[in-house]
């Protein structure tokens, strides 16, 4: 059975009427297009321009499609092109250590998992692309925040909370604030069972050519492989990783 929310779906077929325009257009006019009533469609239009998605001309009074359109079709664009460059690392990552390769991006205080290459081993770590997990509790959701401010750590710890999975997931933003302070002199991170007893990974952080932090790759898999001596090995391994990844991106190490 398929589900719809009637009035996302007509604010989407909006925005499609208007694209296909590529003109400014007026009240009526989307009214006959849309065969939607003047009451909802100018509130519609007036929500959208609210948020960005539609601008209305001052002097006319005619809508065009907004800005906020642009952005997130350059953060789509983004995202493919950050997992084409990837993959290719995520798959000599499993080859050269046996666990889970992953590539996660950080969206609204969540750490989200966008491509990934499969450990081949029956006993492993497992993720599904579009996962999202609690960016404190996990190794590459740690290195991501690390990026940031202070300040913005605090606003996402407010948003967000600090939820507790295991017995060892850092619940205390001052532990939190100091472990993205070590996380940032030693560019990586370990999930060591925060987010789920019996795993544990270790990410670092991939930058563009604007030296922003856009990503984190790491390698996952149980604790039982993961033990102490190996997070020294893989560390390594993670971070030439990272780098590599880096430098594809345009970041050349000295902004």
């Amino acid at each position: 059975m398929e589900y719809k929310v009637k009035s996302v779906d007509r604010a989407l077929h909006l925005l499609e009427i208007m694209a296909e325009e590529k003109r400014e257009v007026e009240l009526a006019e989307l009214c006959k297009k849309t065969r939607i009533n003047t009451t909802t469609l100018y509130r519609l239009l007036q929500t959208l321009q609210s948020r960005g998605f539609v601008a209305q001309d001052p002097h006319t009074g005619s809508y065009r499609l907004g800005l906020k359109l642009l952005e997130l079709g350059h953060a789509v664009v983004d995202q493919i092109e950050l997992r084409r460059i990837v993959l290719p690392f995520l798959q000599e990552l499993m080859e050269k250590t046996g666990e889970t390769a992953n590539l996660v991006i950080l969206d609204e205080g969540e750490a989200i998992y966008i491509d990934k290459v499969e450990s081949p081993s029956l006993l492993r770590t497992f993720s599904r692309i579009g996962k999202q997990a609690p960016a404190h509790a996990t190794g590459v959701g740690k290195v991501l925040l690390a990026a940031l401010s202070s300040e913005k750590v605090t606003e996402i710890i407010k948003t967000k909370g600090l939820c507790k999975l295991t017995e060892n997931t850092i619940t205390s933003p001052e532990n939190l604030q100091k472990e993205l302070e070590k996380i940032r002199e030693n560019g990586f991170a370990i999930d060591n069972e925060e987010c789920e007893i019996g795993a544990k990974c270790i990410a670092a952080p991939i930058r563009d050519y604007t030296n922003q932090v856009v990503a984190a790759v790491s390698v996952a898999g149980p604790s039982v492989r993961l033990h102490e001596e190996r997070l020294g090995e893989l560390m390594k391994v993670i971070r030439e990783a990272a780098s590599k990844i880096s430098q594809k991106m345009g970041y050349s190490g000295n902004r």
